[in-house]
């Protein structure tokens, strides 16, 4: 049988280091498992009860891989994000990216607010402009948005 685009998703995460899928039994997935079972032990499935569970087990699966083995790495920085429409804290962002170390980052983002970087230069400012003149079916609140994140940042 000819490989399929299954068996070469599977081959590749094989040879990239993974060992685990984590998934949800349905249409979309059952190639990944025919492949997985042709892979004749390279590679495990594990089940979730949720495809959101997966995601979930398959990031805390990562997390523990970097814990185990950031200290071997030549440039041991690593960053998780994790947005979920809040605030962002933008010391804590300068923070994490200037670590020697594996970091895992909440930031909290409104969605109709781009995260401004503290010291906006005009050049930037310019080009997020343009980006906005092009369309954007919610314009107007972004450039609220980001007006109200640039007077928050001026006034006490």
């Amino acid at each position: 049988m000819s490989q399929t685009v299954s068996d070469f998703i599977v081959q590749r995460l094989h040879q990239w280091g993974a060992r685990h899928i984590f998934g949800y039994p349905g249409d979309g997935i059952n190639g990944v498992l025919g492949a997985i079972n042709r892979a004749e032990g390279k590679m495990n499935f594990v089940q979730a009860r949720h495809e959101e569970m997966a995601a979930f087990m398959n990031n805390m699966a990562e997390l523990i891989t970097a814990t185990k083995y950031w200290r071997s790495w030549r440039d041991p920085r690593f960053i998780v994000c994790v947005f979920n429409n809040e605030d962002l804290n933008q010391v804590t962002w300068e923070q994490a990216l200037a670590s020697d170390m594996p970091v895992v980052l909440e930031v909290k983002t409104d969605p109709e607010v781009p995260p401004l970087p503290p010291h906006i230069t005009l050049q930037q400012a310019k080009n997020f402009s343009l980006a906005l003149m092009k369309g954007d079916p919610n314009e107007s609140g972004m450039i609220k948005g980001a007006a109200r994140q640039v007077l928050e940042s001026i006034r006490p």
